[in-house]
């Protein structure tokens, strides 16, 4: 029998105190009755799903109208946030039903908004994991029951129950972050320096964060070990720059740790290396609390990545230098693109693989930009993903 039964028990205990997140309250009642339908359904069916899953087979795993779960990691940041949004009205535009829910940054809200979709009988679950290793269980309870799993853009580990990766090539947004650096600071032009940088990284919850990091690292190493660019800190492991759990505070802490013990004597930040708008905008701020963004103290070279509204308002103003624009559209496009195909009964158009741990993974990449002052109009708004207004305000 599948472990779908025994999250049907467990889940109508609960039923009291299961609430969505995302506007999407589940009371009571309505647990209840996904719960005691879905276990019906899955006692017909039960034994018969190796014959109907496989979409090689010319048997369509999803059709028009089947349910799709999509769970988001936080809508308090604004990049997931749009992309949920994004995702729901492509899915739905399409012609099918969508539960979107995001997890508020708990592992254990997340996999408990799973198992409700699970019980609510979908079809797909497209996935941005909370902690990229927390999912096993659930995700092992999901392909038990036939249902496709959509490894949506920040990379899963510690499971092989992942059928798809849609995302950006992560690998090389630490990349383009280190060589805006370089390029700005005129190092591939010759610049001796020294330039100060001080590094930050992302939570380790997150695979994508290391690849950031390392990605940088390479571009920015051999610079450091000549002495052009110099970590008065001492700080360059990943272990060392983490933002834990991507708290703010914990940010602005070690900022002003930074500032007060390494850069009190008159030296000025050339840059920071920051992973994602996300730290970026908070680490300007806190920057300019302490005098920079002047004439006397001019704003480090900040960098960034996703190319939120907030983060694009403070590149034209100067504020930051640089994010990495992935025009997630582009995601929910490839997300419907694999769903319509095994709508069809046919094998999506798979262009790369992944692997984010030790399992390959069937991979769509999508492109991506870098971003700064001189070609944000041509590459943002132009694209229509936000109005001038938007970024430059009332002119």
């Amino acid at each position: 029998m599948k472990k779908i039964l025994a999250l049907v028990l467990a889940l109508a205990m609960t039923a009291l105190t299961v609430t969505g997140c995302g506007g999407q309250t589940d009371t009571a009642e309505e647990t209840t009755a996904a719960a005691a339908g879905t276990a019906a359904e899955s006692e017909e069916t039960a034994g018969t799903a190796d014959d109907t899953s496989a979409a090689a087979s010319g048997t369509p795993v999803i059709q028009k109208g089947d349910l799709i779960g999509v769970s988001m990691t936080s809508r308090s940041a604004e990049r997931w946030l749009r992309d949920g949004n994004t995702l729901n009205e492509t899915l739905t535009a399409a012609g099918y039903q969508v539960d979107l829910q995001f997890a508020d940054s708990k592992p254990e809200m997340q996999v408990q908004q799973i198992e409700n979709m699970i019980l609510k009988g979908c079809k797909v679950l497209i996935v941005a994991p909370v902690d990229n290793s927390a999912l096993s269980t659930v995700l092992a309870t999901a392909k038990e029951n036939d249902i496709v799993v959509i490894n949506y853009d920040l990379g899963i580990v510690g499971t092989s129950d992942i059928d798809y990766f849609v995302g950006f090539d992560n690998s090389k947004v630490g990349t383009m972050q280190a060589n805006a650096i370089v390029e700005k600071l005129g190092l591939d032009q010759g610049a001796e320096g020294p330039f100060y940088i001080e590094l930050v990284a992302g939570s380790l919850a997150e695979a994508n964060c290391y690849m950031y990091f390392e990605g940088a690292m390479e571009v920015l190493q051999p610079y450091i070990d000549e002495g052009k660019l110099i970590v008065k800190s001492g700080q360059t492991t990943i272990e060392q720059c983490t933002v834990v759990d991507w708290k703010l505070e914990l940010l602005t802490n070690r900022l002003d740790n930074l500032l007060t013990t390494y850069y009190s004597d008159g030296t000025l930040l050339d840059a920071v290396l920051s992973p994602s708008d996300y730290l970026s905008g908070p680490i300007a701020t806190r920057l300019e609390s302490f005098g920079y963004g002047t004439e006397e103290m001019p704003m480090p070279v900040i960098t960034g990545n996703d190319a939120t509204e907030s983060v694009c308002q403070m590149i034209v103003t100067g504020e930051i230098y640089m994010s990495v624009f992935k025009d997630t559209r582009l995601l929910c496009d490839a997300c419907l693109q694999i769903i319509d195909a095994l709508a069809e009964g046919r094998e999506p158009e798979i262009t790369d693989t992944y692997t984010p741990d030790t399992y390959p993974i069937p991979t769509i990449f999508v492109p991506m930009e870098s971003i700064t002052k001189e070609n944000i109009d041509e590459v943002v708004i132009d694209s229509g993903v936000y109005t001038r207004e938007q970024i430059y305000g009332e002119e």
